[in-house]
């Protein structure tokens, strides 16, 4: 994965969580970046972001719906 990749992931992300909190932050609280780490891996694990499955021979991954925004179990604002 390309440095660029995950570059753009975490100031897609960053950009959302600031917005979703309402704040403008130049360095992230810990537990907001901490959030925003794990969202942007979610969204490289999964760059396409639409229910899909693969498979080979005897083994499927089924990827589910991907990142799409910040849950009720995410208000750390």
């Amino acid at each position: 994965m390309a440095d660029e990749q995950v570059t753009a992931a975490l100031a897609v992300v960053t950009a959302m969580a600031k917005s979703y909190c309402r704040q403008d932050w130049d360095v992230l609280p810990e537990d907001v970046a901490a959030v925003a780490l794990t969202a942007t891996l979610r969204l490289l694990a999964h760059p396409r972001q639409l229910n899909m499955a693969e498979s080979m021979a005897a083994f499927t991954v089924d990827f589910r719906e991907g990142f799409d925004g910040f849950s009720v179990g995410n208000s750390w604002c």
